[in-house]
């Protein structure tokens, strides 16, 4: 009995590690990613004048095709695209 009740205390206490985890990626896909990839410096090449800025703030991720557990059978990463405009 006392071995079952440690296994469901950790068991709650790893699925409230889980949403922290996924609450926290939310908070960094929303305004952390931006702030990031604004703080990219624009690139320069030094021997024609061409230069490439970021456009942060109007970056899309296009959305997956599969759910997770078609992407565990076929053995395919679970990922999206990130898109960031440039100039």
């Amino acid at each position: 009995m006392i071995l079952f009740m440690i296994f469901y205390r950790f068991l709650f206490f790893f699925i409230d590690l889980l949403k922290i985890q996924r609450e926290s990626f939310y908070l960094f896909l929303k305004k952390g990613l931006s702030t990031e990839i604004s703080l990219k410096k624009p690139i320069f090449w030094s021997n024609t004048k061409f230069q490439i800025i970021f456009y942060s703030q109007y970056y899309k991720l296009i959305p997956i095709l599969v759910n997770p557990q078609l992407a565990i059978y076929q053995s395919k990463t679970f990922s999206c695209k990130l898109y960031v405009p440039v100039l």
